[in-house]
């Protein structure tokens, strides 16, 4: 064999040889879609994505706006920042429900047929522990809805509808619910109570609801619930009376006579009621604490421009805002001391929530960039908007940790507002206020529902049913 021919034969086979690796590797990959080639995933539905996950598989179907199709169930793992509702919603809470003990169906008493003439009176269901959900109401129709922090089911509770809901708050273990509109074309502010009460069961045992109404007091510019949720305090425009009164507004009990309209009312502790001056970076503000039992009223804060308060669970602590040169600052205040500290976190009260578990600690949404204007009032006003990252920053150490970036995680810009934390701190709540939508943040794994083993001795399974 001459060189010629035996050099022809290598090229022949290293050709060969390269042809077929290259056949192998698109082969593999046309067989394993999710492939990660340069760091990306074209497989990947990015609005599920966890960036501290990156080896997680293809992220599964979002599921549909439960606003269309009432119910929804979409067997998904759930993601860490979750869209809970597209459609804009009035109002959210935590709520514990009462988990029963499973039991064959009860007979009525008037059925004798099936028991040889017998009257079988029917079992009292026995609880045998808990579990929290989350509730909250869509903004255009007032419909109710439920789902919880370790599935993406969402149940419509009541197809009641009350339009334009702008605020909702959840009383009496969240079975009942303060609405909030204007009536009709006028400026005059409607609120009333409302009611799930239990509308028809159908033949699977599941309960149907519907929303009964109780016009309260007309033209209530403020109203706080009690940390307890059975009572409210509120402002009343006429006369600029404040009052205590149960949900439903009875016994009510006049507190408070102030000269002054305009304020923001929160209620974190039982004896503490705050009320701060509607802000403005151009005036300076002050904030107060009404005690409802003994009726007195403590100024803690003044003379703070564009001042927004937000006090801890116990009562003790306050984070609070101050405007100043074109911009914002957060700051704590320790009522026991009298001291104020700068947190050098540049956000605002309303962006935050007291965490449950943890002293000193609080989760905030704070703005990546802000422009130089007059704070509070644009964001207010919504002539800017924020696109915010999530932290957690513990007020004694002053240590701060970043959680997420909303924005990338969503996909959106996110300007967060109305936090909530659920009781054992491992899942916030927030809606964002560029359109209402409402979010879900799982800090920690999702709790397991609380049962008491003594209870549960006999019981095979469980059902959960809502508190009615």
């Amino acid at each position: 064999m001459n060189r010629k021919v035996a050099f022809i034969i290598i090229v022949v086979t290293l050709s060969l040889l390269i042809g077929g690796l290259i056949g192998f590797y698109f082969y593999t990959l046309r067989t394993n879609p999710g492939t990660t080639i340069f760091g990306q995933n074209p497989g990947r539905n990015f609005a599920n994505y966890d960036p501290a996950n990156p080896n997680q598989g293809n992220a599964t179907t979002s599921p549909q706006d439960p606003s269309i199709i009432g119910t929804s169930t979409v067997p998904t793992v759930v993601p860490k920042l979750r869209k809970i509702s597209v459609s804009p919603v009035a109002g959210f809470s935590f709520v514990n429900k009462d988990i029963f003990a499973s039991s064959t169906r009860n007979i009525e008493p008037e059925d004798t047929s099936r028991t040889g003439g017998r009257v079988i009176a029917p079992q009292t269901p026995r609880i045998i522990g808990t579990e929290e959900k989350i509730r909250y109401v869509d903004r255009a129709y007032g419909h109710v809805f439920e789902t919880s922090t370790s599935t993406l089911e969402t149940v419509r509770l009541s197809n009641t509808t009350i339009p334009k809901i702008y605020e909702a708050a959840f009383v009496e273990k969240g079975n009942s619910i303060i609405f909030r509109n204007l009536i009709g074309s006028t400026d005059v502010i409607g609120t009333r109570y409302a009611s799930l009460v239990k509308a028809t069961t159908t033949d699977e045992g599941d309960t149907e609801m519907m929303t009964e109404l109780k016009d309260l007091t007309a033209n209530l510019l403020q109203v706080a619930v009690s940390p307890a949720k059975n009572q409210l305090f509120s402002i009343q425009k006429e006369g600029v009376t404040g009052f205590l009164s149960t949900p439903d507004g009875g016994a009510i009990q006049n507190i408070l006579e102030i000269p002054f309209r305009e304020w923001l009312v929160q209620w974190p502790e039982a004896r503490t009621i705050v009320l701060t001056s509607k802000p403005s970076g151009f005036f300076p503000g002050y904030a107060y604490v009404l005690n409802p039992q003994n009726r007195s009223m403590t100024r803690i804060l003044g003379g703070i421009n564009g001042l927004t308060t937000s006090m801890s669970p116990d009562g003790n602590k306050l984070i609070y805002s101050r405007s100043d040169a074109g911009t914002f600052s957060l700051l704590s205040f320790d009522r026991r001391t009298g001291e104020s500290f700068d947190l050098q976190t540049k956000t605002l009260p309303e962006k935050c929530v007291w965490a449950n578990t943890e002293a000193d600690t609080i989760y905030c949404a704070v703005p990546e960039n802000i422009a130089f204007n007059t704070y509070p009032d644009v964001w207010y006003q919504g002539r800017i908007t924020f696109s915010d990252s999530l932290w957690k920053l513990n007020i004694a150490t002053r240590e701060a940790r970043l959680i997420s970036r909303l924005q990338d995680e969503a996909k959106e810009i996110v300007d967060v507002q109305s936090m909530r934390i659920s009781a054992d701190d491992g899942y916030l709540l927030f809606d964002n206020k560029i359109n209402l939508s409402l979010f879900g943040y799982q800090l920690k794994e999702p709790a397991r529902p609380v049962f008491n083993p003594l209870d549960a001795v006999g019981t095979s399974t469980a059902s959960s049913s809502a508190n009615q």
